[in-house]
């Protein structure tokens, strides 16, 4: 990997972990609004609370992450999105319900810790497959040294 590639690759990463960071406090307001506000319990808040702010979560990610050419169209990236997120909702609600009804963890902590291992793979699959770029695709491969010619 070049220093350019790598210098890219970390300018996204920086990206994608801002967007988090910010979605992580949206959807934490959200959480404690519909415990603290309107009396739900904290797992039925966590349910409702993924649906609520999904959208906003694409676009961002559509418009500041992902910006740029696509070999996918705005209705796939969509899908696949929410496909995504569905999975990686599955991962979050058990680990939720893990660390708030077995464990007795505050609810805003067990939010943030069931956030880790989802997080990572929406960063490693949506990389590939929600929004892939057509310059990852096009970009020709790079020589090796067993394609040298022999003397």
């Amino acid at each position: 990997m070049t220093w350019r590639a790598l210098k890219g690759r970390m300018k996204h990463s920086l990206k994608f972990m801002g967007v988090g960071i910010f979605m992580t406090v949206v959807n934490g307001v959200v959480l404690w609004v519909l415990v603290s506000g309107a009396g739900l319990f904290p797992v039925l808040a966590n349910v409702i609370r993924m649906p609520c702010t999904t959208q906003l979560h694409f676009y961002i990610h559509k418009k500041f992450t992902w910006k740029g050419e696509h070999t996918t169209t705005l209705w796939q990236q969509w899908y696949r999105f929410h496909a995504l997120i569905a999975g990686s909702t599955i991962m979050n609600q058990l680990g939720f319900v893990v660390l708030t009804v077995w464990m007795s963890m505050p609810y805003m902590l067990a939010y943030l810790v069931s956030l880790i291992v989802p997080g990572t793979i929406n960063l490693l699959v949506a990389e590939k497959l929600v929004f892939p770029r057509r310059t990852e695709i096009a970009s020709p491969p790079t020589p090796s040294k067993l394609d040298a010619p022999a003397m």
